[in-house]
């Protein structure tokens, strides 16, 4: 222990006497470092933290697989009845519970806010082992007949944010949809329902969901809607892929069942069979569902993948930069070892250094870590950025540990190994050769040469990622986003109901019009680029199903002026007007050329007549009044599907995303918006107003952070390379410098010099450019899947960067070349 702390302390006193050297490997690790620190921070949050539960390996969810005959309200969904004949089933499971995010309005007393709670089973908590931090959570009597236990708990968030952890807050009466419910407990900190996409304020009653959802017109007992999310405890010692195989059966007794009912009597028989062979899948629940993780589960390894390749070309930068430390050490350390010191003990003062840079470097990498990771959210979707925390956590703090510790084993090796390869009796008699030259040069090439093909590879990543951004930009959307201003609005509270809600829309839309610059105004059901749709069966007059085809379209609920306003263009037809909002109006409805070129193929589409497909009787009773252009409208990647337009009168609307077209910059009207919305109703909130350009960089947001730290990282790569080619060059050309003299003493030319520099610098930088580019070619066939129109071996691509990094390698190598050139001779010839 003595004898380590004192190569601790002498490591400390030779970093402080080189304080350029330090500053160099300490920032350089602190960046390297950081940057993995810093996406593993999002990354364990997203897909290795389990939920905040009792035994949360334990949980599953249950998911349907196969054919359906209904309504699917989101994915991973079951029946309410379904879900009661499971809870009933006890041979499986220890506890079944369900759940259902909503988006309500909630009024206090000191004003109406737009929030999002969790519609939950009466045995959610007891199930989960979640205890209340105040008062009591929901007990199976709080989930009987529809609308009759309007009770809430509120998060513990929620509770200190809104209501200042008020322990007076149980008993206190909040509306909700205008519907007044009792504060009955609080949950315990920490704990936000089991979606890592949103971030319930709120728990009510499942059975509360006819009184909060707006136009809810299913019956809790309908067993053709799926809407419920269904989780399950295992029972001990009994495994998923067990449990799996036992479920089938009642399963398959149920879905029996449930053909025999009255409701089935129009399915034909094929569909019937293929409902009968679907099948209930178990997915592991302990870290709950959500969607999103599972495009950014992807995501962050491939980020994860980059930022490993920057500290692999951090961690060479640095070893490189001690094998120089230490060659210029050499005379240094054979004498110590000529005196008796061990080659071990040598060794342990070399690694000794290289730990307490990466103990440096590792600290100072906290403040990258923040920073990338606060990027990162800066990036998320949804609601990630709400749900996701950049703080350091422990978690957080152990892997910037291990990390740091695996850096200074990657800086340290080489280097310490190094020091003793040198033959003792030729150093001491200070033959140059056995210092500078032979293997400790090669080495010192050998890794910058692994820095150039990283950051080639990095380069090339990058390059990569943002053509096929620029691409996904570049893409004609279908509408026109430019002067385009949307929010949203939500209509399921009282008084904007039936034809008062009708009414208001179209005082909404003549207030909107009346602002200077607004030039049309339109709303829909369905936003444009927000990864959301409405995926409903149809029945289309005169077509055949092919064997096996679930005939339905993407739907919409739209206005008067929607395709003016949002820019779609008309191909035949004509769009809704104001006669098709009256009262006993004709069944119209609009469709897009994808839905022609599947469904009416060989037909003048206009008089065609479709069906929404709500039952097995349904009937063609809407006429095809207009065909509009194809459209990307859940996001730029999608392409055109076929696409059915209602009016919204026809079909009703409760949460609506309003569009207004302008002939002026949108953001100077946001305040006159607000202002008018106020007019007719000033308890009405708007959400999330935004700019179409701003909704559409915000749809690119997965694509825009895998391309700005994809670049950041290869620059990073880059600089470090490019720093380890310099020092190597310039310190060849120290050690040249008696060389150099004599040459230019026997009448070498300045230019020559200089090429005699570059081409030793160049070869090193040609070597790593050709390795490199063999890399990439090989590597980067795995990034197909994230690119958009851009092939994975894109030519324009690899040799843009190659150039790009030879001409930075020249200007490395020029420098040192340039120092040589400037060499008096009569001076070089006396340094020793």
């Amino acid at each position: 222990m003595t004898t380590l702390w004192q190569d601790v302390r002498y490591g400390v006193r030779m970093l402080r006497k080189n304080p350029g050297f330090t500053v160099v490997a300490v920032v350089s690790l602190a960046l390297g470092i950081g940057a993995n620190t810093g996406i593993f921070t999002i990354f364990e949050q997203v897909l290795l933290r389990s939920l905040p539960v009792k035994d949360a390996g334990a949980l599953v969810i249950l998911t349907p697989e196969g054919k359906y005959i209904g309504s699917q309200w989101g994915g991973h969904v079951l029946s309410y009845p379904m879900f009661k004949d499971f809870q009933a089933d006890e041979k499986l499971f220890d506890g079944v519970l369900c759940r259902r995010s909503e988006i309500v309005v909630m009024n206090d007393g000191r004003g109406a806010e737009r929030i999002e709670i969790a519609l939950v089973s009466g045995n959610y908590f007891e199930v989960l082992g979640v205890p209340p931090a105040l008062g009591r959570t929901f007990v199976a009597d709080d989930e009987t007949a529809p609308g009759t236990n309007p009770v809430i708990v509120l998060s513990c968030d929620f509770w200190r944010s809104r209501f200042g952890g008020d322990p007076n807050v149980v008993g206190r009466t909040l509306r909700i949809n205008d519907t007044a419910m009792e504060v009955v407990g609080v949950a315990v900190h920490g704990f936000n329902g089991l979606s890592l996409d949103s971030r319930p304020r709120l728990f009510l009653p499942i059975t509360m969901k006819p009184q909060v959802s707006g136009g809810w017109e299913r019956r809790m007992d309908d067993r053709r809607t799926q809407w419920v999310q269904v989780f399950s405890r295992l029972k001990p010692g009994l495994s998923c892929e067990r449990a799996e195989v036992a479920i089938q059966t009642p399963y398959k007794q149920i879905i029996q069942r449930e053909v025999e009912d009255a409701s089935f009597a129009g399915v034909p028989a094929e569909e019937r069979e293929q409902f009968l062979q679907s099948r209930l899948v178990l997915l592991p629940g302990r870290r709950g569902l959500s969607y999103l993780t599972t495009g950014l589960g992807r995501q962050f390894l491939l980020l994860m993948g980059l930022a490993g390749l920057v500290l692999l070309v951090t961690c060479a930068n640095v070893s490189n930069l001690l094998v120089a430390r230490t060659t210029r050490r050499q005379k240094e350390i054979m004498v110590r070892l000529a005196i008796g010191a061990g080659r071990w003990r040598i060794m342990r003062q070399v690694l000794v250094e290289s730990l307490l840079l990466a103990c440096a470097g590792g600290a100072a990498a906290l403040l990258v870590a923040a920073l990338t990771a606060r990027a990162i959210l800066r990036f998320a979707p949804g609601q990630l950025s709400l749900t996701l925390s950049p703080e350091i956590n422990e978690t957080m703090l152990a892997f910037n540990v291990i990390l740091s510790a695996v850096a200074a084993l990657l800086c340290g090796l080489v280097p310490a190994w190094r020091t003793t390869q040198v033959d003792l009796a030729s150093t001491l008699k200070q033959q140059a050769t056995s210092i500078t030259g032979g293997r400790g040069t090669r080495l010192r090439q050998g890794m910058v040469v692994t820095q150039i093909c990283l950051s080639l590879i990095l380069l090339v990543a990058s390059g990569l990622f943002i053509r096929s951004l620029a691409a996904l930009y570049r893409i004609d959307p279908g509408f026109r986003p430019m002067n385009l201003v949307c929010f949203g609005l939500d209509l399921t509270r009282s008084g904007h109901d039936g034809p008062p809600r009708v009414d208001f829309c179209r005082q909404l839309r003549t207030q909107l019009r009346s602002i200077p610059g607004v030039t049309s105004t339109a709303f829909a059901k369905v936003p444009l680029l927000e990864n959301d749709s409405w995926y409903n069966g149809i029945v289309v007059e005169g077509y055949e199903p092919k064997p096996g085809e679930d005939v339905a379209s993407y739907c919409n609920s739209i206005s008067p002026d929607y395709c003016r306003t949002v820019g779609m263009t008309m191909r035949l037809g004509r769009e809704f007007n104001e006669r098709d909002e009256m009262p006993g109006a004709g069944m119209v409805i609009l469709v897009n050329e994808a839905f022609v070129r599947w469904f009416l193929p060989d037909r003048h589409p206009v008089g065609c007549r479709v069906g929404l497909r709500w039952s097995t009787d349904a009937q063609p009773d809407r006429e095809i009044v207009g065909v509009v252009c194809d459209s990307r409208n859940a996001n730029l990647r999608s392409s055109a599907n076929p696409q059915v337009f209602f009016p919204y009168s026809q079909i009703g609307i409760d949460q609506m995303t309003v569009y207004a077209r302008t002939s002026l910059p949108s953001q100077e009207l946001f305040s006159a918006i607000r202002r008018q919305v106020r007019r007719l109703d000033d308890t009405m909130p708007l959400l999330n107003m935004r700019t179409m350009e701003d909704q559409l960089d915000r749809s690119l947001a997965n694509e825009r952070l895998i391309g700005f730290l994809s670049s950041l990282f290869g620059i990073l790569a880059t600089a470090l390379a490019m720093i380890g080619l310099y020092g190597v060059t310039a310190y060849s050309v120290a050690q040249r410098v008696q060389e150099i003299g004599i040459r230019m003493a026997l009448g070498a030319q300045r230019p020559s010099v200089v090429s005699l520099v570059l081409r030793e610098g160049m070869t090193l930088a040609g070597i790593g450019v050709m390795v490199g580019l063999a890399g990439a070619f090989a590597l980067t066939r795995v990034l197909r899947s994230w690119l958009f129109e851009i092939s994975p071996t894109d030519p324009l691509t690899f040799s843009a960067t190659a150039l790009l990094l030879t001409a930075v390698a020249l200007l490395a190598c020029y420098l040192p070349a340039r120092r040589a050139a400037r060499v008096d001779p009569m001076v070089a010839l006396r340094h020793e």
